[in-house]
């Protein structure tokens, strides 16, 4: 009868966590590493969605320079990745840094001070645009 009720009391616990929107499969997921970030994105190109499901495609390419298409409006930047993991992104004066996380379903998210910016839905080779 003990172990019956300690599995309603962890049932009880996942309901919760889920109905706060918490997702165990993502949430346990590993940040990449510096290596695992270059080695995904270096020459290649990432499709990436918004939380406001608006998406655009941007291309890492092996010299440093970042190039986003976003509704026919080419935006031009540089990329680096720092030591620690977090991937970087200067357009103009702005820089944005933040850790790659890898999902179970294969996607991945941009996480910005534990918070998730936008998803990369697909890493293709070469420059998509």
């Amino acid at each position: 009868m003990g172990y019956q009720r300690e599995a309603m009391r962890l049932t009880g616990h996942l309901v919760l966590a889920l109905a706060a929107g918490h997702s165990p499969a993502v949430s346990a997921q590993a940040m990449l590493t510096a290596d695992e970030v270059r080695t995904t994105i270096t020459g290649n190109t990432a499709e990436a969605q918004r939380s406001n499901g608006s998406r655009f495609l941007a291309y890492y390419e092996p010299s440093g320079i970042w190039i986003r298409w976003e509704k026919g409006i080419v935006t031009e930047g540089k990329w680096r990745v720092l030591d620690n993991g977090d991937q970087c992104v200067t357009v103009g004066r702005e820089d944005s840094c933040a850790q790659i996380q890898k999902n179970v379903d294969g996607t991945y998210t941009r996480m910005q001070n534990g918070k998730p910016q936008f998803n990369w839905l697909k890493v293709m080779p070469g420059k998509g645009f």
